[in-house]
């Protein structure tokens, strides 16, 4: 006998709705982590960072949005809207409501900021942001047989 019979088979219907959360949330934050390091917003913080920290350790780095708007020369708007985004992904909480303070979530400096700590998963996290627009060049090789050349897609890359 197999050993899940003994549970409760979950339905269709709540399986699709997990999925389809769980996606929509790993979708939005490569969106949100993509965007975030192409206008370098990701390179302020950890440079924000380290001027501030001295030697103590860091878990996480508040900012404002209108803080990233002036120190990035970015329109305000679509920068609380990333922020919001940002919220909802869950790679930053709410630090002050008065102040409008937002700070990186637990474990999102060491993740996805500070590039030389161990556990840096922003490279990988990047390249499935990066690799979006060669999606026509993947699906090509898969449908023709065509041996995807490695340089072409890099040069392609490079001149975006």
């Amino acid at each position: 006998m197999a050993s899940n019979q003994n549970n409760e088979e979950i339905s269709i219907k709540e399986q699709m709705k997990k999925f389809l959360i769980k996606g929509f949330y790993g979708f939005n934050t490569i969106l949100m982590f993509g965007l975030g390091r192409r206008l370098g917003i990701f390179d302020y913080l950890y440079e924000k960072s380290k001027s501030s920290s001295g030697t103590t350790p860091i878990s996480s780095i508040i900012f404002t949005a209108e803080e990233l708007s002036e120190k990035l020369n970015l329109n305000l708007k679509y920068v609380d809207a990333w922020v919001h985004l940002g919220l909802e992904c869950g790679l930053f909480e709410i630090n002050d409501t008065t102040k409008r303070e937002i700070k990186t979530a637990p474990h999102v400096y060491s993740l996805l900021i500070d590039r030389n700590h161990m556990f840096y998963v922003g490279d990988t996290i990047g390249a499935f942001y990066y690799l979006a627009p060669f999606q026509d060049s993947i699906l090509e090789g898969f449908r023709m047989e065509r041996n995807i050349s490695t340089t072409e897609v890099y040069e392609d890359f490079l001149k975006k």
